[in-house]
């Protein structure tokens, strides 16, 4: 073997690194620009952004985006997954929110309430975030046994321990 694959290997993880860089950087820019957007617009960033600035100024990695919706549910995603997602929800309606600061990301998941209002809001998330060329996005659909407003919360409340 003459070295040429491990070298190769070296050279796409480089790459894959470099990309996550670029990518963490454009976040952080995004991220930076929300709060002259939102006093020029009105438009607030979803929350949990804070945490992303932080995350990535202290050398951390890009990591997918989960959007909840609801403080409740927010702060669920986050006991549950939030070492392996980035986690958001939106304040107020979803037209009021910049959701522009998340552009970089290259993964959403959208896991809204189990009723037609959190479904409505999740087609729209999903549509404005799917603008974003790097992105895939992806609506996590509740199980079928699921009630009515059911959410992330409730999902904890009944034992889910990890995502």
């Amino acid at each position: 073997m003459t070295g040429r694959p491990m070298e190769a290997a070296g050279q796409a993880e480089e790459g894959r690194s470099l990309l996550l860089d670029v990518l963490a950087a454009n976040i952080a820019v995004n991220a930076i620009a929300a709060e002259d957007r939102a006093r020029r617009t009105g438009l607030q960033p979803p929350l949990g952004l804070q945490e992303v600035i932080q995350h990535l100024g202290a050398g951390g990695k890009v990591k997918p985006a989960l959007v909840v919706e609801g403080e409740k549910a927010w702060e669920a995603a986050r006991r549950l997954c939030g070492e392996r997602y980035f986690c958001f929800t939106w304040h107020g309606a979803v037209e009021k929110s910049d959701w522009l600061v998340l552009d970089g990301f290259p993964a959403f998941y959208i896991w809204t309430d189990n009723n037609p209002a959190g479904r409505a809001a999740a087609k729209k998330i999903a549509k404005i975030l799917k603008t974003y060329q790097s992105a895939k996005v992806f609506i996590v659909n509740p199980p079928e046994k699921a009630g009515a407003g059911w959410n992330l919360a409730d999902a904890e409340a009944e034992g889910l321990t990890v995502l």
